[in-house]
Formats: structure tokens, sequence, C-alpha cells
């Protein structure tokens, strides 16, 4: 059995003692030097470690990576599910770009808002992404993986662009884009990317960069906000999310909108 050096323990069990500071609810069961006993931690024969907390009624926002204390280089996390937490909130976290050993990511179905960060293009070893039913907004980020071969950021409320350095991503298999509403154009470089072209057949933007698709399709500072409205009808709330909102939260929501639309 391989093992870690003590760098790489030293790291990746900081990142880990991170998740109990953000989600209370883990401070009983994450105790103790051995973290491959913790809940929903896998230890594999290498060395590395799988972080399975989906369906764990995580309330909080995804931990920040303190770089001048977490070295991401030696956080030898490679794969983390948190999907299916409707109170998980809060913005998309761009620190965990730092994570170069991670392959696979899971933030479907929670209450993750803005922008999908472009800086997790460091992510120099993702295979798979899902940012699928979140309430992330605006455009699609600047990526470059070489390693990326599945992304799915279906039913969100992206309504900014497509980003033309997916073309360079030659091991992407399957990309689902649909549910959202993006605006401008199928980028040129997309024509040669076969997963890129089938995930453009479900968009309503058109298929070339014409000035008629620009004028049809035209984007707008307006389309790269996200608002309390945009999120309201982008239909991505996982069941019973409003369930756990207050009354207040949902009269200052209302207010807002309501000034928004005035």
């Amino acid at each position: 059995m391989a093992l870690l050096t003590a760098q790489q323990t030293r790291h990746t069990i900081a990142f880990l003692r991170q998740f109990p500071e953000s989600f209370p609810g883990l401070q009983l069961s994450w105790v103790g030097a051995h973290y491959c006993g913790w809940d929903g931690v896998h230890c594999h024969v290498n060395g590395s470690v799988s972080i399975d907390l989906r369906g764990h009624d995580l309330d909080g926002a995804m931990p920040y990576i303190r770089t001048h204390i977490i070295n991401g280089a030696h956080v030898m996390v490679v794969s983390i599910d948190l999907s299916n937490n409707t109170r998980l909130r809060d913005s998309l976290e761009p620190s965990w770009g730092s994570l170069v050993h991670l392959r696979h990511l899971d933030l479907s179905y929670t209450r993750l808002s803005g922008s999908i960060p472009s800086v997790w293009n460091k992510m120099r070893s993702l295979r798979s992404v899902r940012i699928a039913h979140t309430l992330a907004c605006r455009d699609l980020p600047q990526w470059s993986i070489d390693t990326l071969e599945s992304v799915d950021v279906s039913h969100n409320n992206l309504r900014g662009t497509l980003a033309e350095s997916w073309s360079s991503m030659r091991s992407l298999r399957h990309v689902d884009l649909s549910g959202n509403n993006f605006c401008g154009c199928v980028p040129d470089s997309w024509a040669t990317h076969s997963a890129l072209l089938r995930a453009a057949d479900n968009l309503s933007v058109l298929a070339r960069d014409t000035n008629a698709c620009r004028d049809a399709n035209m984007c707008s500072s307006r389309r790269h906000e996200c608002t309390v409205d945009e999120s309201s009808d982008a239909g991505v709330a996982p069941q019973g999310v409003l369930a756990s909102v207050g009354p207040a939260t949902l009269l200052f929501a209302a207010l807002a909108l309501m000034c928004d639309r005035g």
C-alpha cells in the first residue's frame, strides 16, 4: 500500500478540516486523526482520498481554501460529491482551483450560485464535473482542461456566452448545456468538436457566428447579472429548497423583485 508523504498528509488533513468549519453538522463525526474513518471519507490503496457527502443535508457554503496555509498541490483528494444538498449555498468557491489532483466533482442539486469560476481551469487532473440544477449564472467558464471528459452544467441560470476555449478540450466526450438561455453565437471553433456540436444542437443560439446570429441573440449586460427574478425564473431550485427559506427572506426577495421590475 502506497503511503502519502508527510507533506501530502498534512495538507490533505488541513483541507478536510475545512469541511466541519463550513458544515457544523460534520463536527461530531469528523473527529480524530484517522480521517479514513470519517463519515463520507474513503481512502484508496494509493493513499488518495474521495469525499462523498451527497444527500447529507449540508448547511453552509463551500469550504474556502486558505492558500497561505493549504497547498492544493499536496491535497490528495481525487473526488468530491456534494450533490443533493439543498442547503449548500453561496458562491462556487474559486479557491478550489488549487485542487490539482481532483478528478471528479459533483455539486448538482444545490443552491450554489454565481459564476462557474474560470480559475478552476487550474484543476489539471479534472475528468468529470457536474454542476446541474443549481443557481449558477453568467457565462460558461474559460476552461481548457486537457483531461476533462464530461461536463454537465444543465438546468442552471447561464445566460451569458459560450466559451470559445472549450474547443481546445479534445478529451471531451459528453457535454450537457441544456436548460439554460445562452446569448450570442456558437463559436466557429466548436465546428470541429463533435461533443460540443451535439451539445449546441439543444441550444437556442445559432450555429454560426454571423451578423444575423448576433442580432437575433444579442448579449447585453442584463444577461450577465444574477438577480432574484432570474433565480426564480430559472426553475432550478431542488425540491424542498423554499421550505428552508424564512418568511423574512421571502419578503425581502419580493420587494427586491418589485423594485427591479419597476
